[in-house]
């Protein structure tokens, strides 16, 4: 991986695109402008690789399987013996008639793979995880503008047409909207950048002037906890960090924001990090309508092999949905990774009295009786 810091991706590092299909390289130009790369070298065959590739470092290298002049396989193996792209990450690109060369391709040096025809998000999500950073889309700069701009848009033309009008006090008060909005915008764009202090000097100084900025973002919690959780969905998960991160900025006491971060930071391995937001999700005054966000935090915590953290999540999501029937397996699953199976089998036989046609709690049931069977008779040790 590059020392590319997570974060966005900045759009001026160096691609170098090895492709001799035209219609493969009409798509990938395609796909990677509207990611905003503008630093793509092209080489058409394997002859132009090597030699763009003498005189340049690159951020990341994509070798077609239908590479000409040089087989792909010699290519990556010449890039990865010599020059300054020896450590640079190789996707090794293909079509299904040149899916026979890919073991051979991973074993030579490639560092990821990308079956064509792809989809932007199929290219978007590979260059995320080699580069350790988010993407950010003319698409999406688009929707959000639109999202921004706006209100505020509509605020103005409706403040002009009334002050046309002659309606003075309506005038104002278009007008005071469109600040609002102005204001709002600017405070998510510091946000956004991560410049938490910025954005807290200019709420302070709305707050001063009684302009409702800070009242105003709270209602935009709920569209930033919506597109976390797409992006989580999408396994964009640096995307998804950043909104929850807003979110958690505008209500500190937001369960399911916090909740939202700790699982992102978790599929990016800053499992220190997870833990802290996990912790802070216990805290008492974190607000919560359902349990299921505890639930959540059971099923993560388990996976960090923390069971006390795991055992506090869903005992509170018990407390207050206790006739769930899945959190009570959730209850029974970190039990039998502690390899604790007599209050495993409790835990089951609860969640099956709730819903007996609860298959996976069934077939764990069944697992769970055979494993206490076998040490009974001392042919399975607890450890084992």
């Amino acid at each position: 991986m590059t020392e590319q810091k997570a974060g966005r991706i900045d759009f001026d590092i160096p691609f170098l695109l090895v492709e001799s299909d035209p219609v493969d390289l009409s798509e990938f130009r395609k796909v990677l402008d509207d990611l905003q790369f503008r630093n793509v070298t092209v080489a058409r065959d394997g002859y132009e690789a090597l030699q763009e590739e003498e005189s340049k470092k690159y951020a990341l290298i994509l070798v077609s399987g239908a590479t000409e002049k040089v087989h792909p396989l010699k290519l990556i193996a010449a890039l990865r013996a010599r020059g300054a792209n020896v450590n640079t990450p190789i996707v090794f690109t293909y079509r299904r008639r040149e899916k026979s060369f890919l073991d051979e391709a991973m074993g030579t040096g490639a560092t990821a793979s990308l079956r064509k025809p792809f989809s932007e998000q199929d290219l978007r999500t590979v260059i995320e995880s080699l580069l350790g950073g988010y993407i950010v889309s003319k698409s999406d700069q688009k929707r959000r503008s639109e999202e921004l701009l706006g209100p505020l848009i509509k605020s103005v033309e409706r403040g002009k047409q009334l002050l046309a009008d002659g309606s003075f006090s309506g005038a104002e008060e278009a007008y005071e909207e469109a600040v609002l909005g102005l204001v709002s915008g600017m405070v998510e764009v510091y946000l956004y950048k991560g410049h938490w202090e910025f954005a807290e000097k200019l709420l302070q100084e709305t707050d001063r002037l009684e302009v409702r900025a800070r009242e105003q973002l709270r209602t935009k919690e709920a569209s930033y906890l919506r597109r976390g959780s797409d992006y989580l969905k999408d396994k964009s998960y640096h995307q998804a960090k950043e909104e929850f991160r807003v979110a958690l900025m505008l209500n500190g006491n937001s369960l399911e924001a916090c909740v939202g971060l700790g699982e992102a930071l978790l599929e990016m391995g800053e499992e220190e990090k997870t833990t802290e937001a996990f912790e802070r999700a216990m805290g008492e005054e974190m607000t919560a309508e359902r349990a299921t966000a505890y639930g959540r935090v059971c099923v993560c915590a388990r996976r960090l092999n923390r069971y006390d953290l795991a055992h506090r999540a869903i005992d509170r999501a018990i407390q207050m949905e206790p006739k769930i029937p899945i959190h009570h397996y959730y209850k029974a699953l970190v039990y039998v990774a502690q390899k604790n199976l007599e209050n495993a089998l409790g835990a089951l036989n609860k969640c099956i009295a709730m819903n007996p046609l609860f298959l996976e709690a069934r077939t764990t049931k069944k697992k769970v009786e055979e494993w206490l069977g076998a040490m009974r008779k001392g042919k399975l040790s607890v450890g084992g």
